[in-house]
């Protein structure tokens, strides 16, 4: 047994494969002879699931000669895989045996980010005698996953592209020049005209118009990500008309001027396929003008955006754009988050103005969306609410899932009260997040009543796990309503429910009343939901 293969996985085949109706053993016959036969059978599917998925290319190296190879920890606690001799020919043997076994390529990121003393990786000579070995080493890999950023490791990576190559991940190097990545982009294209998902990691490097045709030729995509920053519309729109792309996130400034005509560009593309636009960017505004062209095959359905926090008029301006696009399916997710990078974040004096706030005829414009699961605008824009406005979120869009409207900051517009917050809890079956600010949680009659204090209905949802109301202050004509008072309610309403603090930012975790309030009651809810 070659010691590659470890004890637990061959026997949890073993015992699969004995068990099956089809085997000797199940029929009655626990011999030996039934056993050799069955690890006879099983052998080569064993030796597909071992090598189906490697780390790194370590493994297969460990399976040369063990006098050709040796392991030794570097200056900084790595442990270093190098071989110490060269390398013959019949040392390649236990690699042609293994090596077209071996589906795909996946880097441990986990490795990658845990202390240098656990680490592990190859000398870059290893890798150079490996490229020199063969154009393609593994010539079966479908997906490649691969963060070394080392040159050396970082154009070994060619070798691994083949043609059944399917998915790749990759991490591009800064220092590489313009002619270095349009020739790695050509090999790409070259070794694996077939590939169908390809992420390219953000990097500060820009992307441009030579890699921009390259990419364009790869006809089978149909997920791109793409850390490189566009800077114009064209390329972008380019991109957006691959004939099977269904998903592109971008992580790109598009600095349009404000006195540029979008429609000046050429945008005589074939219809777009795109069903999922995600972009990272630190100004929405110059986006939201493409999104129509970018739906010109009427076949998106979802943007996600993390952005810089934008202004109202940013937010009004997306809001009214995808209120208008049409769509032979509608859109089901529109989510914007502004989520600060640094705990230093304060939001803007002027976030608490009346001109901050996202007028309510414009999110009601997104009623004929009827099909939406996601509404998120994870921003410090505040967003002037009401009941009705509530109960129409939940007569359009009863598919809800998931509804984040503002952040949970002390600014609060919201005229909407806890009885139309039960209303759209409802009327959305599958709701299960809610991040909603409202001008109070009054604890009357009613909703007592619903909670089962005068005999009514109990329980409201069972779905309903994560809940934020921001800095809402709840009264009780009974007088100040304890924190564990407050918690039965919510409870008796929500039984499954795990936090009232959903998706809190850190730097804004100050000592109002209103926050300190909810903050205990997070501690009831979450003891209770930890006893269940």
């Amino acid at each position: 047994m070659h010691k590659i293969w470890t004890i637990p996985e061959l026997t949890s085949h073993i015992v699969f494969f004995l068990t099956r109706p089809d085997s000797g053993w199940a029929e009655g016959s626990p011999d030996l002879v039934t056993l050799s036969r069955t690890c006879r059978k099983i052998s080569e599917q064993a030796l597909d699931a071992i090598w189906h998925t490697l780390p790194d290319m370590r493994p297969l190296l460990r399976c040369m000669p063990p006098d050709l190879w040796d392991e030794t920890l570097d200056e900084s606690g790595v442990l270093v895989t190098s071989f110490c001799r060269p390398v013959r020919p019949s040392d390649w043997d236990r690699i042609h045996i293994y090596g077209p076994r071996v589906k795909r390529i996946r880097f441990n990121w986990s490795e990658y980010r845990c202390p240098p003393n656990l680490r592990k990786r190859c000398d870059p000579p290893v890798y150079i005698v490996l490229t020199q070995h063969a154009p393609v080493l593994l010539l079966n890999v479908q997906e490649v996953q691969w963060a070394e950023m080392r040159d050396d490791s970082f154009f070994f990576l060619r070798s691994l592209l083949g043609p059944n190559a399917t998915k790749l991940t990759f991490h591009w190097p800064d220092r590489l020049s313009e002619d270095e990545r349009v020739g790695f982009v050509n090999h790409i294209i070259a070794a694996s005209p077939g590939l169908q998902e390809l992420r390219i990691l953000p990097t500060s490097t820009p992307c441009s118009s030579a890699i921009v045709d390259l990419l364009s030729r790869l006809s089978n995509l149909t997920y791109l990500r793409l850390g490189l920053g566009i800077t114009t519309p064209h390329d972008i729109t380019r991109l957006s008309g691959l004939p099977h792309l269904r998903e592109i996130s971008l992580n790109a400034e598009l600095p349009i001027k404000s006195d540029a005509d979008p429609d000046r560009f050429n945008y005589d593309y074939p219809p777009s396929c795109l069903e999922r636009l995600t972009l990272s960017t630190t100004n929405l505004e110059p986006w939201i003008a493409l999104i129509p062209h970018l739906n010109n095959g009427r076949r998106l359905q979802s943007i996600l955006g993390y952005v810089g926090p934008p202004r109202e008029s940013t937010i009004e301006n997306l809001i009214e754009t995808i209120a208008h696009c049409t769509s032979s399916t509608r859109f089901t997710s529109i989510e914007i988050s502004a989520e600060p990078s640094d705990s230093s974040y304060s939001p803007r004096p002027e976030c608490g103005s009346l001109s901050n706030v996202v007028r309510p005829d414009v999110l009601a414009s997104l009623f004929t969306h009827v099909n939406l699961t996601r509404v998120v605008f994870a921003t410090p824009c505040q967003f002037r609410l009401d009941d009705d406005l509530v109960k129409g979120m939940g007569l359009a869009w009863p598919q809800l899932e998931i509804l984040v409207l503002g952040t949970p900051i002390a600014f609060n517009r919201s005229k909407a009260t806890f009885h139309g917050f039960l209303s759209l809890v409802s009327r959305c079956p599958n709701l299960h997040t809610i991040i909603l600010p409202l001008s109070e949680l009054a604890l009357d009659a009613a909703v007592l009543d619903r909670s089962g204090g005068g005999g009514g209905s109990v329980c409201c949802s069972r779905e309903v796990k994560w809940i934020n109301f921001g800095e809402t202050i709840v009264t009780s004509s009974t007088g100040d309503p304890g924190p564990e008072e407050v918690a039965e309610l919510l409870l008796a309403l929500f039984p499954e429910l795990f936090t009232v603090l959903a998706q809190e930012w850190s730097a804004l975790r100050r000592g109002s009343p209103g926050r300190r309030l909810w903050k205990k009651v997070d501690r009831f809810v979450r003891a209770a939901s930890r006893g269940r």
